[in-house]
């Protein structure tokens, strides 16, 4: 067990050595306050931890939050085409890596293959070492 304030609980949280936390917090008003957690490197809410809440306790005026560490983080998998020849594709299951700092992930329910470049992969036209056509490329 360990005890602290928002520098300990930063670094036990950042270095993942933690596998329950019991956070307290106090109905004290008194402006501004001290952060919990201090800087985590987190930018996105995609990036953010998100433990299981075991239990919440009312303990005279203070709310006790009994948090779990999420039991293995699932990776992320998306599903990709790959042209493997001419007039045939295949359909594999990739894990994506976390998204790095300045990164977004985003996902959809649907793509389609455009009639352009993806279509000239599916036809065979697009050897290998073949560049492309500079003039389609966006600015």
């Amino acid at each position: 067990m360990v005890e602290g304030g928002s520098t300990i609980l930063t670094s036990f949280t950042k270095k993942n050595l933690w596998d329950e936390m019991i956070i307290v917090s106090a109905v004290k008003i008194f402006g501004a306050g001290i952060p919990s957690f201090g800087e985590m490197g987190i930018e996105s809410l995609s990036q953010a931890l998100q433990p299981r809440v075991k239990e919440i306790k009312i303990i005279g005026n203070e709310v006790c939050w009994h948090l779990v560490k999420p039991e293995g983080i699932k990776p992320i998998t998306s599903r990709t085409v790959f042209f493997t020849g001419p007039g045939t594709v295949d359909v594999r299951t990739q894990t994506i890596a976390a998204p790095r700092k300045g990164e977004e992930l985003y996902t959809s329910r649907l793509i389609g293959i455009s009639p352009g470049t993806e279509k000239q992969f599916y036809r065979g036209n697009f050897l290998k070492g073949k560049k492309s056509d500079p003039s389609l490329w966006l600015p």
